[in-house]
């Protein structure tokens, strides 16, 4: 899709920008702009990837489609030429039943490819979204900047600045920061429904190809499930300390415990900051620490394990 590509860079850009303004904010007395700090080294994305799987699908769909058409072409006149016997029967029961399967396949290859297409697109409008608040904030920290020159003007810029900033974070980012998180769960929802039902299902008739397809799957993209989990963990510990608080809600609320929201220990957001300067600057917007550790794919898609 056409932008898309440019997603990393905008959302770097984002967060110079607005890591910039919402600093220069809080030096000039607006303490509601640190709020915006996290979510913009959060929503570092390349919509991309997920626009590029989405396309790699929506072939599958296309090759089943045809697959099902051809197969059925040369199976449907099977009964009318004769072919009456037990043999026969048995024969079109089997071919249903074939049918029923590359149905089913392309059935779901829609579904996967209809949730990296949405992904892409939420992510691409989550870009946008800290596209036109790194704006704000840059032009809010110009604005009271240059009414700080005049000290009777520059309490009503900073409490103004202030009162707006509240309200965009509060009544604009976390709404749709919710709508996308629970459209993305309800993706992987959908997906774990999907694969529980295969999976499952062939189980309760009493075949195990599935189950057994889907621990190879999972012991294959081991590596890339471990790296993954450990760089969402990494992103959002340096969130949280960039941010200057204990997290306060969800389950890193719970880990935190008795001391949920409140600030954290002095030293912790500004090497949280040096961090975020370095992963934006050095490594991309990736995760410095386990960045460079992603695992090596191999040509059949499954990932090198340390040891191999």
């Amino acid at each position: 899709m056409v932008g898309m590509e440019q997603g990393p860079w905008l959302a770097k850009k984002n967060l110079q920008i607005g890591t910039s303004a919402a600093i220069t904010l809080s030096a000039l007395g607006v303490p509601a702009a640190w709020a915006f700090l996290p979510p913009l080294y959060i929503h570092q994305y390349a919509p991309q990837a997920f626009w590029d799987g989405g396309l790699s699908w929506r072939q599958v769909m296309a090759d089943m489609e045809r697959a099902r058409d051809h197969f059925e072409s040369n199976t449907a006149n099977v009964s009318e030429n004769g072919w009456k016997s037990e043999d026969g029967r048995e024969f079109e029961k089997h071919a249903d039943r074939f049918q029923d399967d590359l149905q089913s396949i392309e059935f779901r290859a829609a579904c996967v490819c209809a949730v990296l297409f949405l992904s892409a697109i939420l992510t691409m409008t989550m870009i946008l979204l800290m596209t036109l608040i790194a704006a704000l904030l840059a032009m809010l920290a110009i604005w009271v900047l240059i009414a700080s020159i005049n000290p009777l003007s520059a309490a009503t810029a900073r409490l103004k600045a202030n009162e707006t900033l509240i309200a965009v974070y509060n009544t604009q980012l976390r709404p749709i920061e919710n709508l996308v998180a629970t459209a993305m769960h309800s993706c992987a929802a959908l997906l774990g429904a999907l694969i529980s039902e295969d999976v499952v299902g062939d189980a309760v008739r009493g075949d195990l190809s599935g189950a057994r397809d889907f621990a190879d799957g999972m012991a294959a993209q081991g590596p890339m499930l471990l790296w993954g989990g450990a760089n969402r963990l990494e992103r959002d510990l340096t969130a949280f300390g960039f941010g200057g608080t204990f997290p306060a809600g969800g389950f890193y609320g719970g880990l935190a415990g008795d001391r949920a929201g409140q600030v954290l220990p002095t030293l912790l957001p500004p090497v949280a900051g040096v961090k975020v300067f370095n992963d934006a600057e050095y490594t991309g917007g990736s995760p410095a620490i386990t960045g460079r550790f992603a695992p090596e794919q191999n040509s059949d898609g499954s990932y090198a394990y340390p040891w191999e």
